[in-house]
């Protein structure tokens, strides 16, 4: 992960590049810790002469005194360290969550196929009996008995 080091901006007093805007930007993005603009400096040119070369020194000698750049880079390393972890226990978070509603949707599914099969009645089992013609004909143990009276037992080769 890009671990932004904070920065000092040195710009001229006129002629600069970046508008108030911008600069705010620079040191939202840029992690800018520091701004400096170098009285008398008429352009990005000067800040090199030998007139103002000074000026910059000392404003970057200032800034690097202030700044613990180990400090700062340990500091960024943790903050991204635990926003990884956070991610991390969310993402098994979520995945133990959804495991639980895979579970509770497995279950639910089993109790309605048990209800199911409890509500719907049972068949009867089919026998075979001889009608008055001699032909065999398929009946259930129930009609078959209504039909004549009588109980009708499944033959040992019907099982």
């Amino acid at each position: 992960q890009l671990v932004q080091h904070p920065m000092c901006i040195i710009r001229p007093q006129e002629g600069s590049l970046l508008d108030a805007d911008a600069v705010e930007v620079h040191e939202e993005v840029f992690n800018v810790q520091a701004h400096v603009v170098i009285e008398g400096c008429l352009s990005h040119d000067d800040l090199f002469s030998e007139v103002h070369a000074p000026a910059v020194a000392q404003a970057i000698d200032t800034f690097l005194s202030r700044y613990d750049t180990q400090h700062d880079v340990e500091s960024r390393f943790e903050k991204y360290r635990l926003l990884d972890a956070a991610k991390s226990r969310a993402v098994r978070l979520q995945e133990v969550k959804e495991a639980q509603k895979r579970e509770q949707d497995a279950a639910a599914a089993h109790s309605f196929l048990l209800q199911e099969a409890k509500r719907r009645p049972k068949k009867a089992s089919k026998v075979r009996k001889k009608s008055k013609t001699g032909k065999e004909v398929k009946a259930t143990e129930a009609s078959a008995s209504e039909a004549t009276g009588e109980v009708v037992k499944p033959k040992a080769g019907d099982i």
